[in-house]
């Protein structure tokens, strides 16, 4: 076992439970690598008794924490992937990290798991085999954001619209956060129904690329942050 110190970047749905990952934090008080906690059960996907911290609350998005871990998942498509050691205790380090600015945290990779001939949401699991991917979790900056709101089977589906090293993408939304507080802004419109936010594109999102599901792996935004220089 050991413990990763992290800043929590995303803590998003994932079947009724939660996926969390975030950036590793060095002595120096530098960044490191993703690590995405996981548990060895469903799909790794957490639950709230596993991600609860010592002081007995939840663990939130932008919190340092320490978070005892058994070993490396050696996950292909999902390389950040550890498997968590027990249940809960994770410990909030808040008080002891150093602050950090929105700036620090963009990537700039070549393009978001892109597929010759493929879709804008997903990418096959065949391409993933061929090609595995360096990373399955990014924060970018994107440009000409938008939320698209559409109903499927009778339930909202909330997307990301944007554009990225000029190529459009088009991505589930799973940010608890951001869905509770934008709910409202559905009132009274009709579905679909898309427009930018209040802060337009001074926002930053963390992508994510999801675990195989029928052949395909999805590309999801687990959180967007507003108002970034």
């Amino acid at each position: 076992m050991e413990h990763k110190r992290i800043l929590v970047l995303a803590n998003s749905f994932k079947h009724h439970a939660r996926c969390i990952a975030g950036r590793e934090l060095h002595s120096d008080g530098s960044f490191g690598p993703w690590i995405r906690p996981i548990s060895s059960h469903g799909e790794g996907e957490l639950l709230p008794h596993e991600t609860q911290l010592s002081t007995g609350r939840q663990v939130e998005v932008w919190q340092y924490v320490s978070v005892p871990l058994d070993h490396h998942a050696n996950n292909r498509f999902q390389p950040e992937n550890w498997l968590i050691h027990g249940a809960g205790n994770w410990l909030d380090l808040d008080a002891s990290c150093p602050a950090f600015s929105l700036g620090m945290l963009p990537e700039c990779p070549p393009d978001l798991w892109n597929e010759p001939g493929g879709f804008p949401d997903c990418v096959s699991h065949r391409r993933l085999q061929l090609a595995p991917p360096r990373q399955s979790l990014y924060v970018i900056r994107p440009e000409n954001f938008r939320v698209r709101v559409e109903s499927r089977d009778g339930k909202e589906k909330w997307r990301a619209v944007f554009r990225f090293k000029s190529v459009g993408y088009n991505f589930s939304i799973t940010d608890p956060v951001f869905l509770q507080k934008y709910s409202a802004w559905l009132r009274g419109k009709t579905l679909p129904s898309e427009g930018p936010l209040p802060c337009g594109d001074r926002c930053l999102l963390c992508v994510s690329l999801g675990g195989m599901w029928q052949d395909k792996h999805y590309k999801l935004v687990a959180t967007i942050f507003e108002n970034a220089p």
